[in-house]
């Protein structure tokens, strides 16, 4: 997947000190967490774990073990020196999603900001199927993606911290761009792909997945107390990603 590759080598260096770590924390992690309960004594496969944002919450919330996989090794790098300082006892591997071998048998995984990049169906389908395979019967993913509703016309994101530059009436594969406010302030631009709620379902159903669940995001209480009644209420009328979570079947 030379696309993310590309993009997330390059912008390595000064991801993980981005913006919208204020959205990340209180909204997207608040939430992901949320619907996903407790990971108490779980085996967690990370895809697209970037720097290890996600991996090393999993430890600390009780995960039994936890390995992260990205196609970007500029990111893993920087998730291997996190484990260096703090040991946590997280494997990482330097894979692309489409490509990944079976690494054991997880409880879970998770796949924050993966399937977007999918360069089409066919690519989208054996990054599912390689995930598939790597959950225990009744093992659940929970993924994170664009909101295949956004509307592109409603109220927009820069006071947290990023923008989305989205097509009107988008049709699957069209080209959306996140760009997000660094803090030496530039803006880290991503390229992404739309897919509609529909194509989703579909390829997670030929990859072998049941029983798809859709979860809006929502805002921890916290926000209310360290940025005002409200803060986020603007994004979430309108939010830009979504997390759809689905199953393998049991035995």
């Amino acid at each position: 997947m030379t696309q993310k590759i590309d993009q997330y080598d390059k912008v390595a260096p000064t991801y993980g000190n981005a913006e919208p770590q204020v959205f990340r924390t209180l909204v997207e992690a608040y939430s992901f967490f949320n619907v996903l309960g407790s990971v108490n004594g779980a085996q967690v496969l990370d895809v697209a774990c970037g720097e290890g944002f996600y991996s090393r919450q999993f430890v600390d919330k009780g995960a039994a073990g936890v390995v992260g996989v990205d196609s970007s090794a500029e990111m893993i790098r920087y998730g291997q020196e996190s484990e260096d300082a703090e040991p946590r006892g997280i494997e990482y591997h330097v894979c692309d999603a489409a490509q990944m071998p079976i690494l054991g048998e997880f409880d879970l995984v998770a796949a924050t900001y993966l399937l977007h990049y999918a360069l089409d169906l066919d690519h989208m389908r054996t990054m599912c199927e390689k995930m598939a395979e790597n959950l225990r019967p009744g093992g659940r993913l929970l993924t994170l993606v664009p909101n295949p509703a956004l509307d592109p016309e409603g109220p927009q994101f820069d006071k947290y911290g990023f923008s989305v530059d989205w097509p009107r009436n988008a049709a699957d594969g069209d080209g959306i761009t996140l760009k997000v406010n660094a803090a030496d302030g530039s803006a880290i631009a991503m390229s992404l792909k739309y897919w509609s709620a529909t194509t989703y379902e579909q390829v997670l159903a030929m990859a072998g997945f049941i029983d798809v669940r859709w979860h809006q995001l929502f805002a921890s209480p916290i926000a209310s107390k360290e940025y005002g009644a409200g803060f986020f209420d603007d994004y979430l009328a309108n939010p830009h990603a979504v997390l759809m979570e689905a199953f393998v079947p049991a035995p």
